[in-house]
């Protein structure tokens, strides 16, 4: 593994969404097995929950989230409408009245999503270059609670003090909104390679 020539090399686990029991062994041996390593155990995201949700009730208080809640059926029929972005929620939920939200309440648990004030953000990435991605009010905390990925992925990267990142290229699409999320939070955007992976 090419270690950074001064620093440390961290290691995050995503456990918070759908993980078979023995999943993050089995991936953490495959890593030693090819010969990569770092310095000291990997974190967990599930460990960080309580500061996931503290900072999602903090931007709560500033008027920057809002409730949802739409299924995935629902998000994904009005993105392949004609008129949708593709991948983009449309903004179904952000501007509903206190009546209404109530009434959805009773029938689903919300989702919380971030109230963006962009469309738009463009990242530099090592390999793909320079990437302009969508940026839309995306999921913060699901519905169940626990937190989405792009809000506990920001967050354990500046708890880590991570300035590099190497992730894989399927990521790519969702770097634009962990940026954004970074600048709303006034947390420093990781350097030179967001979501890429060696050619």
């Amino acid at each position: 593994m090419l270690r950074p020539p001064r620093g440390t090399s961290t290691s995050a686990t995503s456990d918070i969404d759908r993980v078979r029991p023995g999943a993050v062994e089995r991936q953490l041996a495959d890593l030693a097995r090819l010969g990569l390593d770092w310095d000291g155990p990997p974190l967990l995201q599930s460990s960080r929950e309580a500061e996931h949700r503290a900072v999602v009730e903090r931007l709560t208080a500033a008027g920057r989230t809002y409730e949802c809640y739409c299924t995935r059926r629902e998000v994904q029929a009005a993105a392949s409408a004609p008129h949708g972005a593709p991948g983009a929620y449309p903004g179904t939920c952000r501007d509903l009245g206190d009546a209404e939200r109530a009434r959805r309440r009773r029938e689903r648990p919300p989702a919380v999503r971030l109230r963006a004030d962009v469309r738009s953000r463009t990242v530099v990435d090592r390999w793909a270059g320079a990437f302009t991605g969508l940026v839309d009010d995306f999921v913060l905390l699901r519905n169940d609670g626990r937190p989405a990925y792009n809000l506990a992925v920001v967050l354990d990267d500046a708890h880590q003090g991570v300035d590099q990142v190497v992730r894989g290229d399927d990521l790519l699409p969702s770097t634009p909104r962990q940026a954004y999320l970074a600048s709303v939070l006034g947390l420093d955007e990781p350097d030179a390679s967001p979501s890429g992976t060696a050619p």
